[in-house]
């Protein structure tokens, strides 16, 4: 369709991974110039997570698709393009360029949201909130942090509220498989629903005390950006760009 229009373009600008290679014999045959922007590179580990019949044909198609060689990388992260530089993508053609997130959204004003989540989830005013938000997986650390959870609230009034992303349908399913096989974990607690607006998410990260990132691999960290422009405290995993994102002292702990 593009070769067909008469328009004359000076930059083709794609991302990871479908378009990669409509977008390279684009450049070739008009010789244009390409951007690629890349969020994170995957393990075959993790693509296996992902898709365990597919996996490694995904991660060798990854592999392969970056030999093709585009003008400029943008990357969120130094982590990033740290990866990419493993795979033999020059440096020197590797700008980092981190994610932004939405000020008017993610504010401290969000805190005003406490007493309503309270409410909302039959929270005690005198027990502690922390938060987790994103794919039960396990390169996101979240069988850490329910062996942490077990050992924590022994001693610790304290509530854990999981807003979960659904994408990994397996994944979701032997997450609350464990919660609910497990009467401790099952009183401590909750598994938020998605209201269907960014807003919610806000609210919860307001209504916490901290925000819990264990991932093992992470090409930015939303949530952890999101939770520092509020305000609430971020406890992340080193070895991941998390540590790029929060300021350890400052937005939380490494």
């Amino acid at each position: 369709y593009v070769l067909k229009q008469k328009e004359n373009y000076d930059l083709i600008h794609t991302s990871t991974y479908s378009a990669m290679i409509p977008s390279y014999i684009l450049s070739v045959l008009k010789g244009i110039p390409t951007l690629l922007n890349v969020h994170e590179i995957w393990s075959l580990n993790e693509w296996l997570e992902f898709t365990k019949s597919k996996g490694f044909f995904y991660f060798t198609e990854e592999r392969m698709l970056f030999k093709l060689p585009f003008s400029v990388y943008v990357s969120p992260s130094y982590h990033t393009k740290k990866d990419l530089t493993k795979l033999g993508v020059d440096g020197k053609k590797i700008f980092v360029i981190p994610h932004g997130i939405d000020r008017k959204l993610f504010n401290p004003t969000m805190k005003k949201f406490r007493k309503y989540i309270r409410g909302l989830y039959k929270i005690g005013d005198k027990e502690i909130i922390g938060c987790f938000i994103g794919k039960p997986t396990v390169f996101k650390g979240i069988d850490y942090l329910l062996n942490a959870i077990q050992k924590i609230v022994k001693n610790t009034e304290i509530r854990f509220i999981f807003l979960l992303s659904e994408l990994h349908k397996s994944s979701h399913e032997n997450f609350v498989k464990k919660i609910s096989n497990d009467k401790n974990l099952r009183r401590h607690i909750i598994l938020a629903k998605y209201q269907g607006k960014h807003e919610f998410v806000a609210k919860i990260i307001g209504a916490s005390d901290f925000v819990v990132m264990p991932s093992l691999t992470e090409g930015f960290g939303f949530v952890a950006a999101e939770a520092a422009s509020i305000g609430v405290p971020v406890i992340v995993t080193k070895d991941t760009s998390l540590i790029e994102v929060v300021n350890h002292g400052k937005h939380g702990i490494h």
